[in-house]
């Protein structure tokens, strides 16, 4: 095997996502693949103070400036060169399956938290972007501070 050469790291903007980010340098350092970070933003459509609809574009704007801002503090403390970052509106799925296809990704590296019933091995977010992804997908268990894994 050759190696991977294009990792896509998936991430929430928390905490957490650093995990994930480690887990995919780890695996581009030992492959010399090329490492890209997403994450996407889900769309508000609508939000109701009371009796009245609020129009919230300029709230999807400003969570989508605090998503750049934080990919852009994330990238900076990675030990590795350089490093795509892309931040979308719109479904987690859709929008890493497109990009993974259009950056030619050939792994995936995304986070869970192992949580029960049908999500008990992946996250809803994980379990989506896993079917129908035509590359290999690293799924990393979300581990606390203590280094246990969160239920």
């Amino acid at each position: 095997m050759n190696g991977y050469k294009q990792i896509l790291a998936c991430i929430d903007i928390s905490s957490e996502a650093a995990q994930v980010v480690e887990r995919a340098v780890q695996v581009a350092g030992t492959s010399g693949a090329a490492l890209s970070i997403v994450h996407v933003v889900r769309p508000l459509n609508y939000l109701y103070a009371g009796d009245f609809p609020v129009d919230v574009i300029g709230l999807q704007e400003e969570i989508q400036r605090q998503a750049k801002t934080q990919m852009q503090q994330l990238a900076q403390q990675l030990s590795t060169t350089t490093v795509q970052q892309y931040v979308f509106t719109g479904s987690p799925k859709h929008e890493i399956h497109r990009l993974a296809k259009d950056i030619k990704a050939d792994l995936i590296v995304i986070g869970t938290h192992g949580r029960h019933g049908v999500e008990l091995l992946l996250g809803s977010t994980a379990n989506a972007i896993l079917h129908g992804t035509p590359c290999d997908v690293l799924v990393v268990r979300i581990k606390d501070d203590q280094g246990l894994s969160i239920e």
